[in-house]
């Protein structure tokens, strides 16, 4: 063989081996390349896609926590905008490890988006109380992330886990194949090993940086999650040392009516800690058991969302008792967005704050009764004399029905003229429930009422104590008939007659008592200025006999007032004056006359009537509208007020009249005004325990003369004679 042909030979068989290596290289080097380029756009893609979703979801639980905190509202308004912004993120990111994602990691995928889906509708539960100031609620309701059955966390680090184990198997197929490459670019050439080499490590430690940057980064972040997350732990011993020291119980309601487990430390204290679940009809009453079944049907008004969730709310119970001790409740909804979502309860310890402010009521009950006292200790010890008897009657259970009405009736107007109010109220209370219930006073209802009136009067005693004598009040006239009678020498016997009748009661004292308590209703009701004019015309009335009718005539006072006078502005727009009324006493046609006389708005007979014919009674004539007007039941207001309304007034006005022989007169003029009289026998004018004395023989001696002894045992040993100034 010649040089030639073994050069060419050798060239062949280099040029071959060259091939041969040069394509194995190239094939290897393709390998190479196709290996790298699964793991930058495959593997790489997936693993910081997936390191990228667990990162926006840390993201937004830091951020959640930062929001429930965060008192600033631009601050929050910025917050909410980050949120929605990293969840789209956590959204994008999700769809692209799906696109990328092999089907082994389809089912932790799903449960991740799942668990995506209920982190989200609890969040914005939560992110809805934050931005309405109620942190306290959205961190006990974030805390229920918590409860997920499917923790993020963990499936996150799963898919992390799979693959990065699925990088570094690339990572070692690279290795191999880049090795085998370096074999045959050792015998095919240097400068192709050398090539493939520096190329191979090159992309190896590129890929090794990046892992060690992604591994970095994942280090950082976990590191700032959990020191946020320690802060937010701290912020919430802080919370729950704040939330066990306040003096409210607090605990809340879910939708089912159960009470959670979050509560403050005073509602264990008054509630007890409930054993599992338990509602919440049957954990107040544990405190109050009689309101349960009313927070039973309550709630269950609030959960039906019938009524307005406010309105239905209102009508459950606002007060429990529990022995000496009482407690208001509040209930407020907890919303997330529109949705109702259950309740927030709040329960104070009211008891001192009642005892003070029944104490303070108290207090300024016995001022007005000092002050009435001060201005009239007689009329109040008369008031006292007339409400102990009716007292008394309740409570014995000796009145009829109606009469006991009338007496609870009666005794609440005169004593909130005399401002006791507690009594009044009393009364009022007891007017209503005998209302409501279509019944008359019940023995409990006359027992609470005495132990009230027992409770006024103690109070009461020691300033009235010592004042049970009375004196004879006698006017300049008067004075100056019996000086000229004794003058003119008149007999012995109209001289006694004279002195006698001093003992009866003059009708000045109590139409001014009931002209100061006109003025005191025109100005409660808002009917002043008022005025009052009194017509006594020196009538004397003996006080034993009238007692009851006058302590019922204020019920003609108040009805005039209520009724018939117009509201000021109404009068200044029919062109009238201030309101007048007259009381007047006097003797005429052989009768005692007591009269009540106003300029209002009069009386409307043709609604009388209709009340009447409603009630099948005869009311056409006028006599039978009056004796209507009088009867029991019977009122023109469509709506009973604690001062009239009710129909009972007039009707024990008219009873006592009767009880005296009289009989009721009234004239009404639309427009014009009303006048109610009283007509009463003259004999009601006679004092029956006098009338013994003056039949007795007038004797010479001062021993044992029966009119002397009547004298020094019914009269007090003073005589007071009013100055001009005062008459």
């Amino acid at each position: 063989m010649t040089l030639k042909r073994m050069f060419l030979v050798l060239m062949v068989v280099l040029l071959g081996s060259s091939a041969t290596t040069t394509i194995a290289s190239l094939r290897s080097l393709s390998q190479l390349h196709q290996t790298l380029d699964r793991v930058m756009n495959e593997d790489m893609k997936r693993l910081l896609v997936v390191t990228d979703v667990r990162r926006l979801f840390r993201a937004m639980t830091v951020l959640e926590r930062e929001q429930i905190l965060e008192k600033d509202v631009g601050r929050q308004a910025e917050q909410v905008a980050s949120m929605r912004k990293l969840r789209e993120q956590w959204i994008e990111k999700a769809s692209a490890y799906e696109a990328l994602m092999p089907e082994v990691d389809r089912a932790g995928m799903t449960s991740l988006e799942q668990a995506f889906g209920r982190w989200i509708d609890l969040d914005d539960r939560v992110l809805a109380l934050s931005s309405a100031s109620r942190q306290s609620e959205a961190y006990a309701l974030a805390r229920r992330h918590s409860e997920d059955p499917v923790s993020w966390e963990e499936v996150i680090a799963r898919l992390v886990s799979a693959n990065e184990v699925r990088l570094h198997s690339q990572v070692d197929a690279s290795t191999a194949t880049y090795q085998s490459g370096r074999a045959v670019l050792l015998v095919a050439a240097l400068v192709a090993t050398l090539f493939a080499l520096v190329t191979g490590t090159a992309v190896v430690r590129g890929i090794q940086r990046m892992l060690t940057d992604l591994l970095s980064l994942n280090a950082n972040l976990e590191s700032l999650v959990e020191s946020r997350t320690r802060q937010l732990r701290k912020r919430e011993e802080a919370m729950r040392l704040m939330f066990d020291n306040v003096s409210d119980g607090l605990f809340t309601v879910d939708m089912s009516g159960r009470v959670s487990d979050e509560r403050s430390a005073a509602a264990s204290r008054w509630f007890g800690d409930p054993e599992g679940a338990i509602l919440l009809w049957d954990y107040v009453g544990r405190l109050d058991a009689s309101v349960a079944p009313s927070i039973k049907l309550g709630f269950e008004q609030v959960v039906e969302q019938v009524l307005p969730v406010e309105v239905a709310i209102g009508q459950m119970p606002s007060h429990l008792e529990s022995g000496k001790s009482l407690f208001s409740v509040e209930y407020r909804p907890l919303r997330s967005g529109e949705r109702f979502d259950g309740l927030l309860a709040i329960v104070r310890d009211i008891t001192k704050q009642v005892e003070s402010e029944k104490a303070e009521a108290e207090q300024r009950e016995l001022t007005r009764m000092v002050q009435r006292i001060v201005r009239d200790k007689t009329g109040f010890l008369d008031f006292l004399a007339e409400s102990q008897e009716m007292v008394m009657r309740l409570v014995a259970g000796n009145a009829d029905p109606e009469e006991a009405l009338r007496l609870v009736h009666t005794l609440k107007g005169n004593c909130a003229v005399f401002g006791i109010l507690s009594v009044s109220d009393l009364c009022d209370c007891i007017e209503a429930r005998c209302a409501e219930q279509a019944r008359s006073v019940v023995p409990s209802d006359a027992s609470e009422l005495g132990r009230m009136w027992d409770g006024v009067t103690a109070r009461v005693r020691e300033l009235v104590v010592g004042s049970s004598s009375r004196a004879i009040e006698i006017d300049d006239a008067e004075y100056g008939s019996i000086v000229q009678s004794i003058l003119r020498g008149a007999p012995r016997r109209t001289l006694l007659e004279h002195i006698v009748a001093w003992r009866l009661e003059l009708t000045r004292v109590r139409l001014g008592r009931l002209a100061d308590q006109a003025t005191h209703i025109a100005k409660r009701l808002r009917k002043a200025p008022l005025v009052v004019s009194v017509e006594d015309n020196g009538l004397r009335l003996p006080a034993p006999r009238w007692q009851r009718f006058w302590s019922v005539a204020i019920h003609v006072l108040r009805n005039a007032i209520d009724h018939g006078i117009e509201s000021p502005d109404e009068r200044s727009k029919l062109g009238k004056g201030p309101a007048r009324l007259l009381l007047s006493t006097r003797l005429e046609e052989m009768y005692v006359i007591f009269e009540c006389a106003d300029d209002g708005r009069g009386i409307d007979w043709e609604k009388i009537a209709a009340r009447g014919r409603a009630l099948g009674l005869p009311a056409s004539t006028h006599d039978e509208r009056v004796a209507l007007m009088m009867r029991d039941g019977v009122t023109t207001r469509d709506e009973a007020t604690s001062t009239s309304g009710r129909g009972v007034g007039l009707a024990a006005v008219r009873d006592a009249c009767e009880k005296l022989g009289g009989h009721v007169r009234v004239e009404s003029e639309s427009g014009r005004g009303t006048s109610v009289q009283f007509w009463f026998p003259e004999s009601t004018m006679v004092d029956e325990s006098a009338e013994d004395i003056l039949e007795q023989p007038i004797t010479n001696s001062l021993g044992p003369d029966p009119i002397l002894k009547f004298l020094r045992s019914n009269v007090p040993p003073r005589i007071v004679m009013p100055s001009r100034s005062a008459k």
